[in-house]
């Protein structure tokens, strides 16, 4: 699973191993939901409307938690 680039401007694109979906959660620093979209392999994410910053995120699968990470948005 990867997710680039990062850090990012306006744009986030998702690879992974299979075609499963998935649900991508962007949180900012104070854990605040900012983005979530069910996304697939090939995704591309259009996040421009969000500030210069950290943000972690999750992905889950089926329900089940299968990623965590940081972004970081310039």
């Amino acid at each position: 699973f990867e997710m680039y680039p990062n850090p990012f401007d306006d744009r986030i694109a998702i690879k992974t191993i299979n075609n499963h979906s998935m649900i991508l959660t962007l949180y900012d620093i104070a854990s605040r939901v900012v983005f979530q979209k069910q996304i697939a392999n090939g995704d591309e994410m259009a996040v421009a409307h969000l500030e210069s910053g950290i943000y972690l995120y999750t992905i889950v699968q089926s329900g089940k938690m299968v990623k965590t990470g940081k972004l970081v948005k310039r």
